[in-house]
């Protein structure tokens, strides 16, 4: 699709069009959830303190700050690559899955291994 550029020479966004085309599937899409109020990874947070693991044991297996930990244990959102080094900190599985149409769809599924490291584990 060749975009020509408008009087003033802006060239027009591509997406402009496709809305253009189909403007009845705006209306179909739901709208975004809110983003979650508690910290996204509390779950892990009281896994790790009930498992005794400290957030310098943490610091060390993600090769950060235990400032930085702290941080991030009270976000709300991160990168799923964040995500996964915290889980395997704390030698979680992560599994990841959308749901779309009733149908589930495993986008990530990471099973740590105690011979994979993290905390106390050399």
């Amino acid at each position: 699709m060749k975009l020509e550029p408008q009087k003033g020479g802006a060239v027009p966004n591509p997406y402009d069009k496709l809305k253009d085309r189909n403007p009845s599937d705006a209306a179909l899409a739901p709208p975004l959830p809110a983003k979650p109020k508690l910290p996204l990874l509390k779950p892990l947070v009281d896994a790790r303190k009930k498992a005794g693991i400290t957030q310098v044991e943490i610091a060390r297996s993600m090769r950060t700050s235990q400032e930085n930990v702290s941080r991030l244990e009270r976000a709300n959102d991160m990168k799923v690559s964040t995500l996964e080094k915290y889980a395997f900190a704390v030698l979680g599985d992560l599994k990841i899955e959308a749901k779309i149409q009733g149908r589930s769809i495993l986008l990530l599924h990471h099973i740590v291994a105690v011979e994979d490291g993290g905390p106390g584990q050399g």
